[in-house]
């Protein structure tokens, strides 16, 4: 246990597990097509899907004529009637290998890419397609309400047609001119991947095509890099068959900001002699991939050894070429180095550093996959040896519209790192990654430039700990800077952060997930942008001849701030899984720091809470909640997993609910019952990605599952509980009887409620209410939603298991309200640790 005086507790506390039906149930309303009759319309559409039988037939003897094996399948595509969804999953057949490819979202309309394979085309025209249609056309089949057959499926399809490239191309740049670009060629699986990846590589050579040497593997796509023109790629009949989608790369700028440092060498040695390194420093590290780290400064010396530094490629060297990397590795070991300059304590470095060059010297980006490049430059620094490592990654790609949120390869790629690789064996992994910094020229726009800006490729990543920048900073030298004035105020965004406030409809999840500060920037009446020094955060610069300290601003000095935080987390608490780590600096966020309180936001609307958490996350961490309780403060963690799906004879549902009682400070509360108390809980996990787009929402196609937690109702009652959440405990409970009105009448206590808080792979709110009232809400529950471990049947995902984090703290406002030691004396009784 951590040499702390509360330590937070780390329960071993069984759950009580039942089977799991989610209550809700029923099916959700889908808009029809009316506008034309089921005759003419049915017609139109056999006529449709004749001309795309007739076509494929004409590139089955083209396919004879270039000596191509014919056992290739075919692509179809499905275009929606204007404003009106299709019924995805019903365009395939999984037993016949008819499989959803892509599916894209274009002037309000829906397109739906079908794989048919050789042997099942006839079973698709003749009696999956034809036959639906056949049916519809005929009124002896209309429903009980006079609709005709397949109504759902087959009123909205306004047009049938054999692909084309054009509808592989899933990016929202328009499709491209014919010249050379660098591309995503994302590669259906099928049922061998490494012949489909063989059959790719062989296409793009007798077409002339570079491809990378290296790819990237999901669970239903195989993504390479390729430089080619579109002509390229449309004469290539074997390459089409392996398609599943086609991207624009997004590249990554190498260049960073260069500010005047300010030179303190005095200052710097006598923080130097300060330094108390701990024995065990090595066990934990911030493992920073960027432009290499420059391990002869003075301040960073005993932190980090030439063995921890590493490139990923060996020509490129391990020094720092440009001295961003050497900027991060102080700022992740010691902070903003002001305040430690200023003062005169001792200074105890629990954890080191490492550092893999990601970047190359030149400032161009090798041509490979930079999602495939971050995971190869963290094998090299895991290969070094077992240690807790944090992965802190300050690069995005600018250039790159994130729309609505969603994933790319190198987002993808970073969530399949922390969730681990989809094996068994490889580990999870914590990442921190920067939001991505606001153009120089826009920062004169503030704050409007910041909620129109998207946060950047690759943060978007579900699993990483996507890290934005606020300020406090408001000290100008007026003796430099006479006639300037801040441009963002204290407690507020700072100048250069981005935001997902431009996902204005995203049901993904909200990003950043914390702010650190990050400097700011002031301006004279000429519109001149500064971040002066006294606006900056200090740190270690890597021409160290030169000078030693260095002042910088923006998302990257945040990001490195919040894996230190992480770093001292895990020196504290070894047990920690990453998933807890990230768990417990997200819950230590509150929004105190910006001159907001959960009170206020609690009456807010949920579009302004909405922006709230699109523009800082769940708000500033802090350090000190995250690493220890209090006299009248108490955090209790469970590390545990869950089996979310289960396959039986009716197909593959939900599996099971867990539920939690905790060890309670009933008496204490009960003693204060009129005192206002809070309950904060946190449920973090990481999820295995499936970024093949085949559903245009992919919240529940791209996550393997989703997690959700809830509490009892303070006057609900045990079994009323388990009725409300479960409706397996209904049916088992009432014996088949069915009963309704189980709302939970407290959602209004929580802070942003179900509704907000149940996004992406991490929960977290906040219970505002009497300490009668939280008296009674010890028992607490974890449930899956759905995700494609459930819906991939093919994959044969569903009976694998799913680690998280759950995190409860309970807050009061008065020191006599003793409830550690309270809880503490139930763990001893239970044995709970």
């Amino acid at each position: 246990m951590p040499d702390l005086e509360y330590p937070h507790f780390l329960l071993r506390l069984k759950s009580d597990s039942e089977k799991y039906t989610n209550p809700a149930g029923g099916p959700s309303e889908f808009p029809i097509y009316l506008g034309k009759n089921s005759e003419s319309k049915g017609k139109d559409l056999r006529d449709q899907l004749e001309k795309a039988e007739a076509d494929f037939l004409e590139v089955v003897n083209l396919r004879k004529q270039s000596s191509i094996k014919e056992d290739l399948g075919m692509f179809l595509t499905f275009e929606s009637v204007e404003n009106y969804d299709l019924m995805i999953e019903s365009l395939s057949n999984k037993p016949a290998g008819i499989e959803i490819e892509n599916v894209q979202k274009k002037n309000g309309k829906t397109f739906v890419t079908v794989y048919i394979p050789n042997g099942q085309l006839s079973v698709f025209f003749k009696k999956v397609f034809f036959k639906k249609i056949e049916e519809y056309l005929d009124q002896s089949k209309n429903t009980e309400k006079g609709n005709p057959k397949n109504q759902k499926l087959l009123n909205n399809i306004e047009k049938i047609k054999l692909s084309t490239l054009e509808n592989f191309w899933n990016d929202h740049d328009s499709f491209p001119e014919d010249h050379k670009l660098l591309l995503e060629i994302w590669l259906r699986v099928g049922e061998n991947r490494n012949e489909i990846n063989s059959r790719f590589k062989e296409a793009a050579s007798l077409s002339e095509i570079q491809v990378s040497r290296h790819f990237l593997s999901f669970p239903e796509s195989s993504v390479f890099k390729v430089t080619a023109s579109i002509n390229q790629l449309k004469s290539s009949i074997l390459l089409l068959d392996c398609l599943s989608e086609i991207r624009k790369s997004k590249e990554t700028p190498a260049s960073f900001l260069d500010m005047t440092p300010i030179e303190e060498k005095d200052w710097v040695l006598d923080l130097q002699n300060r330094l108390e390194i701990h024995p065990d420093h090595r066990d934990v590290a911030v493992c920073i991939l960027d432009t290499g780290v420059n391990i002869a400064h003075p301040l960073l010396i005993r932190s980090i050894e030439e063995n921890d530094l590493d490139s990923f490629h060996p020509e490129w060297g391990k020094e720092d070429h440009h001295g961003h990397g050497t900027r991060m590795a102080g700022l992740a070991l010691f902070g903003d180095l002001h305040p430690l300059l200023l003062s005169s304590a001792s200074v105890e470095l629990k954890h080191g550093l490492e550092s893999i060059k990601i970047l190359p010297p030149n400032g161009e980006n090798p041509k490979e996959l930079y999602g495939r490049i971050t995971g190869d430059c963290i094998s090299l620094a895991e290969i070094k040896g077992s240690r807790r490592r944090l992965f802190h990654l300050a690069i995005t790609a600018p250039d790159l519209l994130i729309q609505e949120g969603e994933a790319s390869s190198w987002s993808a790629a970073l969530d399949l790192l922390a969730f681990g690789g989809g094996e068994e064996e490889e580990p999870k992994r914590l990442l921190f990654v920067s939001a991505g910094n606001l153009s120089p020229e826009k920062i004169k726009d503030y704050p409007i430039a910041n909620m129109e800006s998207s946060i950047q490729d690759p943060a978007q990543a579900w699993n990483a700990v996507t890290v934005g920048a606020f300020t406090q900073k408001e000290d100008i030298e007026k003796s430099k800077y006479p006639n300037y004035e801040l441009i963002a105020k204290p407690g507020s965004l700072s100048p250069e952060s981005t935001t997902s406030i431009s996902w204005n409809q995203s049901d993904w999840p909200f990003k950043p997930d914390i702010v650190m500060e990050g400097g700011n920037y002031a301006k004279n009446k000429r519109q001149e942008i500064d971040p002066t020094d006294s606006l900056s955060l200090l740190t270690t610069d890597s021409a160290i001849q030169k000078r030693l300290l260095f002042p910088i601003v923006g998302t990257s000095a945040a990001t490195a701030q919040a894996a230190r935080y992480g770093a001292i987390l895990s020196a504290e608490y070894p047990d920690f899984w990453p998933e807890t780590i990230r768990g417990m600096l997200i819950h230590s966020a509150n929004y105190s720091t910006l001159n907001l309180d959960y009170s206020k936001i609690q009456k807010l609307k949920k579009e302004e809470q909405k922006k709230i958490l699109r523009t800082y996350g769940y708000g500033v961490p802090d350090l000190n909640f995250a690493l220890e309780s209090g006299k009248n403060s108490c955090t209790m963690i469970i590390q545990d997993s869950i089996s979310p799906f289960a396959k039986g004879k009716d197909g593959i549902s939900t599996n099971e609910i867990l539920y939690y009682t905790l060890p309670w400070p009933k008496s204490v509360l009960q003693e204060f019952s009129t005192e206002s108390v809070q309950l904060k809980v946190t449920l973090s996990y990481f999820i295995e990605p499936n970024p093949k787009r085949i559903n245009t929402k992919m919240t529940s196609t791209y996550a393997c599952c989703g997690l959700r937690f809830d509490s009892i109702g303070a006057t609900e009652g045990a079994i009323r509980f388990q009725k409300r959440m479960n409706r397996n405990s209904r049916e088992k409970i009432d014996k088949g009887k069915w009963e309704t009105g189980f709302s939970n009448s407290e959602n209004s206590n929580w802070v942003f409620g179900s509704t907000l808080r149940d996004q992406g792979s991490i929960h977290s709110d906040i219970w505002l209410g009497s300490a009668a009232d939280l008296a009674t809400k010890e028992l607490i529950c974890v449930y899956p939603v759905s995700g494609w471990w459930r819906s991939r049947e093919k994959i044969e995902r569903y009976d694998d298991r799913i680690r998280f984090t759950l995190i409860c703290s309970i807050l009061t406002p008065k020191v006599e309200m003793e409830i550690y030691s309270t809880i503490e004396n139930q763990i001893k009784i239970l044995n709970l640790v």
